[in-house]
């Protein structure tokens, strides 16, 4: 009986630690899903704010286009339309000053060179 007995309790303490180590991967995988979930937000916040730029490039590309057509002015004018219609946001700000922005739909765009922010990946 007593040999049975330390059978069981032997079993008994494998399936806890089984269940001890199944606990800590749940644990782990749990924390994964929360941070994919984060990285995933930004990932859409990044291409939210990228499709708006590439919208708003878009319309001050077609509006000088069609300035020109029309053949208003010289070529010299038109230039300077196209500069200051696509580098009307810029008023002289650095590159890092341009990241501090927040996105036209008020949240914090994400610049695409912070990389190091994604874990394993590397363009």
């Amino acid at each position: 009986m007593a040999v049975l007995e330390g059978t069981i309790v032997k079993k008994l303490k494998q399936k806890e630690l089984k269940i001890e180590s199944i606990g800590k991967v749940n644990c782990a995988l749990e924390e994964r899903v929360r941070s994919l979930c984060i990285e995933n937000q930004i990932w859409q916040n990044l291409a939210r704010s990228n499709e708006a730029t590439s919208n708003a490039l878009r319309s001050n590309l077609e509006q000088v286009l069609a300035q020109a057509n029309e053949g208003h002015g010289d070529s010299k004018e038109d230039a300077g339309a196209a500069e200051s219609c696509c580098c009307n946001n810029n008023n002289n700000k650095s590159a890092e000053e341009e990241d501090d922005h927040l996105a036209g739909n008020g949240e914090w765009s994400i610049p695409v060179r912070n990389y190091e922010l994604f874990d394993g990946w590397n363009p």
